[in-house]
């Protein structure tokens, strides 16, 4: 079973793109992929704390790689990697009761892109 679909568009190079076919499909295999990756036991008490700690657990190497060099000569970054590297950071820093979604602007009708959402039951 093929998990990724093509959504009948191409990039600027001509290239055919593939994409979950559900949201919901994209979040169970992210949640499938790191799985096993390590929780923190104790939530961070504040937000800076939060952000702090997300920040530091990220990978530089692979936002590091993520860069590149636009015809312009303009820096340009993957937005996706650093998405998905914010996402993997969150993982290793909240405990498991503590559940984060991803890409849920439709969810709250936002107009714009909302990322994530992070349920602490507290805010």
């Amino acid at each position: 079973m093929n998990i990724l679909t093509d959504t009948n568009h191409a990039s600027k190079d001509g290239e055919s793109i593939l994409d979950f076919p559900a949201p919901l499909l994209h979040a169970i295999y992210l949640q499938d992929c790191l799985s096993g990756q390590p929780q923190a036991v104790v939530e961070p008490k504040t937000f800076k704390e939060f952000i702090v700690l997300v920040f530091g657990a990220m990978n530089p190497m692979t936002l590091r790689k993520s860069l590149g060099v636009g015809r312009d000569g303009q820096l340009l970054e993957h937005v996706l990697v650093w998405q998905m590297e914010f996402y993997h950071a969150v993982m290793q820093v909240l405990p498991v009761n503590i559940h984060t979604s991803v890409d849920v602007g439709a969810v709250f009708g936002s107009n714009g892109y909302l990322d994530f959402y992070v349920n602490d039951k507290h805010n």
